[in-house]
């Protein structure tokens, strides 16, 4: 069964190109500033609004306090953060209207470029059931034989057909969606995963606690 790896390898290219000045200039301290220079004036401008694909919400979207969140669907401690941290949080502030919670993708390798592709092609009613299902299986998935076969098998179980999996991963505009939208996380200064901004201000420790969130969230709706 052929679930399209080879459409995904065929932007695997762009995706190299477009991380690697990242951490080429992260070596020079003056060239550092310079970028945080350049990423505070894009954040100003251009942060909250969508990028290739319409935003993925839950929680009020007036809410008083916004988080996003950048993660890769193959990172481990962005499987931690929703299982252990996310769930919880969701109930008690995104749930409850105090809380808009947006999350953006920022893959870190092919599979999980891959796997993103293809949660963009549920319907959005679908799409964090899908996300909360590859990561609670995440490690599962990640250690069979053919990990990509297993998300695929994994999807399945959401409504997903091989057609439908194969028609995605060959759909370009996806492909350059997703590789841009990951360009796009690495200007607004997003260099690993999970990396969380709240009213857009990056929070140090891409892997916050439920109690490091909360406090930060907890001083601004008392604002």
């Amino acid at each position: 069964m052929n679930f399209g790896m080879k459409q995904v390898g065929a932007i695997a290219a762009v995706a190299v190109i477009a991380v690697g000045g990242w951490y080429f200039y992260n070596q020079d301290n003056s060239i550092v500033e310079d970028v945080a220079a350049k990423v505070d004036a894009v954040m100003g401008t251009d942060f909250d609004k969508p990028g290739s694909f319409a935003e993925h919400i839950l929680g009020n979207p007036d809410a008083k306090v916004t988080i996003v969140e950048y993660a890769s669907l193959t990172c481990p401690h962005c499987a931690n953060f929703h299982v252990n941290t996310f769930k919880q949080f969701k109930k008690e502030y995104v749930d409850t209207g105090k809380v808009k919670f947006v999350y953006r993708d920022f893959y870190l390798d092919d599979l999980a470029r891959g796997t993103a592709m293809l949660a963009q092609c549920a319907p959005e009613d679908q799409y964090f059931s899908i996300i909360d299902l590859v990561f609670t299986n995440q490690r599962k998935w990640m250690s069979a034989e053919k990990p990509f076969a297993a998300i695929g098998k994994l999807l399945k179980l959401t409504g997903y057909s091989d057609e439908k999996i194969n028609t995605c991963l060959a759909d370009a505009s996806i492909g350059e969606g997703v590789i841009k939208d990951r360009q796009r996380g690495a200007d607004f200064g997003v260099n690993s995963t999970p990396t969380i901004f709240v009213n857009g201000v990056k929070q140090a420790g891409g892997n916050l606690s439920y109690a490091g969130l909360t406090k930060t969230v907890d001083a601004l709706l008392a604002e």
